[in-house]
């Protein structure tokens, strides 16, 4: 948990340009920074929308284990070194178990990924 800049793609939609972020790092760390550079974005503020998209065959996938997300996230952010989701810290402990839920799942479905290259 932290307090973090949101990314540059995401800053111009608000008034200000820090939120706060569960994130993850995969644990193979820099490995991963040769198998895949793609990094994508999901707001949920407004339905489910993406700023940039990560693979076809991923996008549905991803689309159904976000849905589960609490109402109080706002971005999912993922990339080869970690998954990130902001969000406005509303809810209780069983709110940041969801959100890490949500990581843990995107995070094997990167792993998947990353092993069929």
């Amino acid at each position: 948990m932290s307090i973090r800049k949101l990314p540059q793609k995401l800053r111009y939609r608000h008034d200000f340009d820090m939120m706060s972020c569960y994130s993850k790092y995969h644990p193979r760390g820099a490995k991963q920074q040769e198998v895949v550079r793609k990094k994508w974005f999901i707001s949920l503020e407004k339905g489910f929308d993406w700023v940039s998209r990560p693979d076809l065959e991923y996008q549905q996938q991803l689309q159904n284990i976000t849905d589960s997300l609490p109402d109080s996230c706002s971005y999912v952010e993922a990339e080869q070194l970690f998954v990130a989701v902001y969000w406005r810290e509303k809810g209780d402990s069983s709110t940041v178990d969801q959100v890490a839920e949500v990581i843990e799942k995107i995070m094997l479905i990167q792993s998947q990924k990353y092993r069929e290259q």
